[in-house]
């Protein structure tokens, strides 16, 4: 990891991307690129969007030990970023949180247009203190996806604790006997834990019933953790899954989401 591509706007919601960006690329001796969207007719501003991307950059706790520059770029951010992504060779890109607005729920969000078509992980920061993370909780459905973002987890918490967890979804039919469906379940997340080997970790493969949103609630709170993992198994530029989607805009830590 090269380089880390932090994607921000003039809002404070921007402020814990980069500070995460810096504290990651001072733990790796990477570099990081911020970069700002503007207008295609923003030529007069980016000198000045520019320097202040520069100025926020430097306030950011061990900036001083790193490389970092700043781009200013002209046009729609779920295009430019994406491609400014690729172009930096960026090994992780970092963005804030998503503004809630109204009519949200009936349309796809800016956040989630860059996050469907970049190149790479996406690390989506939360948290205002960029301490190093202590626990990650990582979401499994035995699919390649899930395995892509159990190792961009190690990647960017190599020293954190990590928890699998599998949200079985039961039929209706099996829900006052699922001991057979639980326990296929609990064979093929001890396979599929087999095959990531040390990626995995030694802590089992939690197998729970429920639906996904409230077991992550539960599981964050149980576990404090301060990550979540999760793969996105559509292609670049497809919709993300109404699960990635739901967690992505109102998360309870910080989420990092990989493709397959």
């Amino acid at each position: 990891m090269q380089t880390i591509l932090v994607a921000a706007d003039d809002s404070d919601r921007s402020t814990p991307a980069l500070r995460r960006g810096v504290a990651l690329a001072a733990d790796r001796g990477a570099s990081v690129l911020a970069v700002t969207a503007l207008a295609p007719d923003g030529d007069g501003a980016a000198a000045a969007a520019q320097a202040a991307l520069l100025a926020r950059l430097a306030d950011c706790p061990g900036a001083a030990h790193i490389d970092y520059r700043a781009e200013a770029l002209l046009g729609p951010p779920a295009e430019v970023v994406p491609v400014a992504a690729r172009a930096a060779q960026a090994g992780l890109l970092v963005l804030g949180l998503h503004r809630p607005r109204p009519l949200d729920v009936l349309r796809t969000t800016t956040m989630e247009r860059i996050i469907a078509a970049s190149p790479v992980p996406v690390l989506l920061a939360r948290q205002a203190v960029a301490t190093a993370y202590r626990r990650v909780l990582a979401l499994t459905a035995f699919a390649a996806a899930c395995a892509a973002a159990l190792a961009a987890a190690r990647a960017v918490a190599p020293e954190a604790e990590v928890q699998l967890l599998h949200a079985l979804d039961l039929p209706l039919r099996d829900r006052r006997h699922p001991e057979a469906r639980l326990a296929a379940a609990e064979a093929a997340a001890a396979a599929w834990a087999a095959e990531q080997g040390p990626l995995a970790g030694p802590a089992p493969v939690m197998v729970v019933p429920g639906a996904l949103p409230e077991l992550i609630t539960l599981a964050v709170e149980e576990l404090h953790a301060d990550l979540i993992a999760l793969g996105a198994a559509s292609s670049p530029g497809g919709p993300l899954g109404h699960s990635v989607r739901d967690l992505i805009r109102a998360p309870p830590a910080d989420v990092l989401v990989a493709r397959g």
